[in-house]
């Protein structure tokens, strides 16, 4: 199984879970990086193609309601969406994904859901710096 990457404030949240919730998993420490600027996430708003996937629509205006990320509604969306999503939110958006959720945990599903999350952030994290250490 892989690990959670989780901040310290999302460490002690998910402390505060039912045992059976955290029963199997590895924790790692998340100590950041760099996040995407305003502007940047501005340019990758602009850049975006998301009309292409008319399934995308409803998952979006949902989550734009403050609707928390839920699997199966990820797992029905085209790859290439979900990438997309992922690019123009950035790790910053992600981060928010994840704080948004981690108050929401109720099963294993979650967990799981939880678990993506914090690597793709860790890895988006791991983007930014080398892009910004290689300038």
């Amino acid at each position: 199984m892989k690990p959670l990457y989780l901040t310290d404030d999302e460490l002690k949240v998910f402390e505060a879970l039912p045992p059976k919730l955290k029963e199997g998993w590895d924790v790692e420490s998340e100590k950041g990086g760099v996040l995407e600027t305003d502007e940047e996430i501005r340019m990758r708003a602009f850049q975006a193609n998301f009309h292409r996937y008319p399934a995308f629509k409803p998952f979006l205006e949902e989550l734009v309601q403050g609707a928390k990320p839920d699997a199966a509604a990820l797992a029905k969306l085209p790859v290439e969406a979900v990438q997309e999503l992922f690019f123009v939110i950035g790790a910053r958006g992600v981060h928010t994904l994840i704080g948004g959720l981690m108050h929401e945990v109720k099963n294993d599903e979650d967990v799981s859901l939880l678990a993506f999350l914090t690597q793709v952030r860790r890895t988006m994290l791991s983007i930014n710096t080398s892009t910004v250490s290689s300038h």
